[in-house]
């Protein structure tokens, strides 16, 4: 039986605010609805609209001004998920243009170990360690 992974209620929000603010429902400049408003469509709690708007503004997504409302900015140029993070070429990149040696897993002892293991070589178990 496989177990399904559902997002939070929050990000589930967090998603359909910007599904609408790409399509155009919420263009750039224009009033997002109150939170009231998003609690009564939604079904969701006040505490959950409040994180749901919080990431759209980290996101910079949306503008809040106190006593005016939160406005729409449109979609960022470049979301906090999608930067470069360092050692991400490293890592992404393939392992043959690695110069270090390589590691593999020791089927005796299930330790990591380098290629000088002798039963990594030679596939006999007679493990060192």
């Amino acid at each position: 039986m496989a177990l399904e992974s559902v997002p939070p209620k929050y990000a589930q929000l967090v998603q359909a605010l910007q599904r609408r603010i790409e399509s155009g429902d919420y263009p750039p400049g224009s009033l997002l609805p109150s939170e009231n408003q998003l609690i009564n469509e939604f079904g969701v709690s006040r505490p959950t609209v409040v994180a749901a708007l919080r990431v759209l503004r980290e996101q910079d997504w949306i503008d809040s001004q106190q006593g005016k409302g939160r406005f729409v900015r449109g979609r960022p140029a470049m979301t906090s998920m999608e930067q470069p993070r360092p050692g991400q070429a490293y890592l992404t990149g393939p392992e043959s243009a690695s110069d270090g040696p390589a590691v593999r897993c020791c089927a005796q002892c299930s330790k990591r170990t380098v290629p000088a293991c002798r039963t990594v070589e030679s596939g006999r178990s007679n493990c060192s360690r």
